[in-house]
């Protein structure tokens, strides 16, 4: 098979998957607007913004567990942006005759070498603690404040400067 035939049977693959895909969608979108059911509003009980039940103990904790979710997400975006430039063929070449870097090399080439692995992992990872973090915040204050707070954070700690150290000096 040629390269041009083999192509153009795997973007037949791909439309007829993608277009079994959207009629999929479209036929469960089509059943769930006629199977709603009516559901009468549930009147709930809601603290005033700023008051909160939380203890002194349970605030600390939740402040503690946003600063880790910080320093997860950056740590998760520096290894993104770390790990992904690294350059294999460098990487061999500078490990001939020094066994230190022949040692690292291989133990950083399994994880290189799935390269959509090590993406996926680490932009789920990354996405998960920046995604948890308004949730905690939300507890120590008010809904605004900890949008603001957890944009400011995340674009801060969480993407600028662990890309800034993880890229080196160039």
């Amino acid at each position: 098979m040629s390269k041009e035939h083999l192509a153009r049977t795997q973007l037949r693959r791909a439309n007829f998957i993608i277009s079994g895909f959207l009629l999929l969608a479209s036929k469960v979108y089509a059943m769930s607007l006629s199977a709603v059911p009516q559901i009468e509003p549930v009147q709930v009980e809601t603290l005033p913004s700023n008051e909160s039940n939380l203890t002194k103990k349970q605030k600390i904790v939740d402040l503690i567990i946003c600063i880790c979710l910080v320093l997860f997400g950056g740590l998760m975006s520096g290894l993104t942006i770390g790990l992904a430039s690294i350059d294999r063929l460098s990487l061999e070449v500078d490990s001939i005759g020094n066994p230190k870097v022949t040692l690292m090399c291989k133990r950083i080439f399994p994880v290189i070498d799935k390269h959509h692995w090590m993406l996926v992992t680490l932009l789920l990872c990354n996405a998960g603690a920046m995604e948890a973090l308004p949730i905690f915040l939300d507890k120590l204050v008010s809904p605004v404040e900890a949008v603001v707070f957890s944009v400011t954070l995340v674009l801060i700690f969480g993407e600028i400067i662990p890309q800034a150290l993880c890229t080196g000096p160039r």
